[in-house]
């Protein structure tokens, strides 16, 4: 079952709900995919292992330091219309609730009821983290169970906090 959150966002001193609605896994895998050639696409080659083993676990320490060695450069190339859909997709799962009623929101809609540009970005910002909680707070794990660590030496656990 998908999880679904209600949320309040202040928007120029008026408070607006919300409710987020996780994406089906097939259209998080159709997400991600889409932003790993996206990013790939920007930085020429990403040279990382993104297989995932038996326990869903993905070298997200590798992801890490192919960043780090490339910095933003990693973004170079990579225009606002072909970012827009991915965009627009975490704004899909979201839906504006007054009362009783739900209205989605997208780009035509939110133009209506949120004037400030923050208030967009921390509405996408927490319909990612809907969709992808996991993603920057667990722990990669090698078979034994035991933390692994990155090439430095130390482990990476990357947390977004959600308040």
């Amino acid at each position: 079952m998908r999880n679904k959150i209600q949320i309040q966002l202040i928007d120029d001193g008026t408070p607006l709900d919300f409710e987020i609605t996780q994406m089906s896994a097939t259209r998080k895998e159709s997400w991600i995919l889409r932003a790993l050639l996206l990013l790939s696409e920007g930085a020429g080659r990403i040279n990382i292992d993104l297989s995932v083993d038996l326990s869903g676990e993905a070298d997200i320490n590798g992801l890490m330091s192919e960043l780090g060695k490339k910095g933003l450069g990693i973004f170079s190339g990579i225009t606002p219309e072909k970012v827009q859909p991915l965009l627009d997709d975490l704004l899909a799962c979201c839906s504006r609730v007054m009362g009783q009623s739900r209205q989605l929101c997208t780009p035509a809609t939110v133009d209506g009821y949120i004037s400030d540009v923050k208030t967009l970005f921390r509405l996408r910002v927490e319909s990612f983290k809907v969709n992808f909680p996991d993603f920057f707070t667990e722990k990669l794990s090698t078979e034994e169970g035991k933390e692994k660590p990155s090439d430095s030496g130390t482990p990476v656990t990357l947390k977004i906090p959600r308040g």
